[in-house]
């Protein structure tokens, strides 16, 4: 797992359906809306 980017960080939950607000790391998000795949990582 060495070709990861760091594309958002999660901050808190929101709401009741288990909704999760996020900073998004970039200037143009609209790079990240065909992604197949996201993996969610806890930092070390």
């Amino acid at each position: 797992m060495k070709d990861l980017v760091a594309i958002a960080k999660l901050v808190k939950p929101r709401g009741l359906r288990g909704e999760i607000v996020a900073d998004i790391l970039t200037d143009f998000p609209e790079r990240f809306e065909n992604l197949g795949v996201v993996f969610v990582v806890k930092p070390n």
